[in-house]
């Protein structure tokens, strides 16, 4: 497991598609930390699923997404990931 900041960020703020990115956090010492990798989903309802998967609670689903419609992204600052989470997430690990 490592830690993550996983930025979502809203194409526009009245558009349905988002853009997720993953970095590693600056907690984590001894890993490449100037990496920032992207994935793209259509929407939200696309995307919450796999938040979920990747073991993202329901509560800070629902406040992400009430930071998404208000100001268009969200960050999740240490978020514990397993390599194959971050695989779940659309990236390489």
């Amino acid at each position: 497991m490592c830690a993550y900041w996983l930025y979502i960020l809203k194409h526009e703020l009245h558009a349905e598609g988002c853009t997720l990115a993953l970095s590693v956090s600056p907690t984590e010492r001894d890993l490449d930390t100037g990496k920032l990798q992207t994935a793209t989903y259509k929407s939200w309802d696309q995307l919450s699923p796999v938040l979920a998967q990747a073991g993202i609670s329901p509560e800070t689903l629902r406040s992400t997404k009430a930071a998404l419609d208000s100001d268009g992204w969200d960050t999740l600052r240490d978020v514990s990931l397993s390599c194959d989470q971050v695989h779940s997430l659309g990236f390489d690990q």
